[in-house]
């Protein structure tokens, strides 16, 4: 880059032109669709007049668009913009010169086709062959440069088993978090700080299962050994997929240290948040986390008051754990709550299969053409197999997730009412978390309800509350 500026200086010195300004995009592609903040501000000072003419290395290095190239050649041609290109100049106000502007924009969007279908290719025969794509070390594994291959370093692969044992037995991210950190475990690049986002890069990386994933299919891999087994694997994933919701806005349920994360509901159906105040925990609110505020937010249903909502809550916790089981309560219950007549297990994975198979031979079918595969019967169909794809494997992830987590759930709720005795001295000296946690394996979710201090709570009680435990 550096060069290349000392060449355009250079020609700029020989015509005469003073400089006014250096526009440098680096390491954005010209070719691909990405926004260039540089190029957008030089097209924003030729409008505004600010420039008299534009010198380039060459003119794929402005732009390997043929659209962009049009769209260019316009605006100098109505701002009287003269331009000039270290490789050669290029006269835009005449009409052989706009030609020979088109015809370098062409090919060298053709070249940019070729040199990216070549790469693609060589990536999709490394992930068939199982090879790791990089010369990258990651927690869990260092990367041998004589072998191009992983090798497993022990300690650091401890650390990643528990991290999927505890996420597969369902602990939350932020608690595995805090544990790495009071554990003082650093990561590859030094990272002292574990934070939930960090876990699930963990947890969704396929690189510990044995595993290379490239354009959405799945390939054994052959110069590494898995840390993480396929079960296991298989548990985290159905958990990761069932949790996840449509959109990133919507997997936010709160940080999880407060006594209600995750289960106080506004009316209008978003979660609430509550606000701290140390110094004055009775100040404390439970607010919408769509609450009308300045220029965002649509609900203006209001908060409820944090030690009234967790004193009712508690209150009828504590009832409802003294309560006995149903009398109508089975192990067979468990399997109860799945819903027998949807698809099973092994339909599913029959679908998935077929559509994966689809997948890979449009793929291959695409980068064995000698010319781009554009249309939009091409691209409506990877569209709609992707779609699908992502569809049956939330099913798939639903089904494997909500039978697990009913038998978790169970047990879990046996232990605390073997200890039904000692719950309310338990729950006195539990920290705000370890509620939550205890709220969560009986109550589904709690509403708030009514206005202003007549202000209740409305509770979901999960349906675990009539399973018997595992014996």
């Amino acid at each position: 880059m550096k060069r290349q500026e000392k060449d355009c200086r250079e020609l700029a010195e020989r015509r005469g032109w003073p400089v006014g300004h250096v526009y440098v995009d680096n390491d954005i592609s010209a070719y691909k669709s990405r926004r260039r903040p540089e190029y957008e501000a030089m097209l924003e000072d030729i409008r505004d007049g600010r420039i008299d003419a534009v010198i380039v290395y060459d003119l794929d290095r402005l732009t390997r668009r043929p659209r962009e190239i049009e769209d260019f050649i316009d605006l100098c041609g109505a701002a009287a913009v003269r331009m000039a290109c270290v490789s050669g100049d290029i006269d835009l106000s005449d009409e052989n010169g706009r030609l020979q502007a088109r015809l370098v924009g062409a090919f060298a969007r053709k070249e940019s086709d070729a040199k990216s279908r070549r790469i693609k290719r060589k990536h999709l025969e490394i992930a068939q062959s199982g090879r790791h794509p990089g010369s990258w070390s990651m927690l869990g594994y260092e990367y041998r440069k004589e072998t191009k291959s992983l090798a497993i370093v022990a300690d650091e692969a401890r650390v990643i088993r528990r991290v999927f044992q505890d996420y597969a037995d369902g602990v939350a991210l932020r608690e595995i978090a805090r544990d790495l950190n009071a554990r003082g475990i650093v990561g590859k690049r030094g990272r002292t700080k574990w934070t939930h986002g960090a876990i699930t890069r963990l947890l969704d990386n396929p690189t510990y299962t044995g595993l290379r994933v490239y354009e959405g299919e799945t390939y054994e891999a052959t110069t590494w050994t898995a840390i993480v087994k396929r079960d296991l694997w298989d548990r985290v994933r159905a958990r990761r997929l069932a949790e996840r919701a449509d959109t990133p806005a919507q997997n936010r349920t709160g940080k999880g240290t407060t006594m209600l994360s995750g289960l106080l509901f506004c009316p209008c159906g978003a979660p609430m948040w509550r606000d701290s105040y140390k110094s004055k925990p009775n100040k404390s609110s439970y607010l919408c986390s769509d609450a009308k505020r300045r220029d965002r937010g649509q609900c203006r249903a209001g908060g409820i008051a944090a030690h009234r909502a967790e004193a009712m809550i508690a209150d009828a916790f504590l009832a409802h754990m003294s309560e006995p089981y149903s009398e109508r309560a089975s192990r067979e219950n468990v399997g109860g709550l799945l819903d027998e007549s949807g698809p099973r297990v092994d339909d599913l994975d029959a679908r998935i299969a077929r559509i994966e198979s689809q997948m890979e031979r449009l793929i291959t079918m695409e980068l064995d053409s000698d010319v781009p595969l554009e249309s939009a019967t091409i691209r409506r169909k990877k569209v709609a197999l992707q779609d699908e794809h992502q569809k049956l494997e939330r099913q798939r992830a639903a089904l494997i997730s909500s039978g697990s987590s009913t038998r978790r759930r169970a047990d879990d709720l046996a232990r605390l009412r073997k200890r039904l005795g000692s719950l309310p001295h338990i729950w006195e000296l539990a920290t705000s978390t370890e509620r939550n946690e205890m709220l969560k394996l009986v109550i589904e979710r709690a509403t708030v309800t009514g206005i202003g201090r007549g202000k209740s709570v409305d509770i979901q009680w999960a349906r675990w509350l009539d399973v018997e435990p595992a014996a």
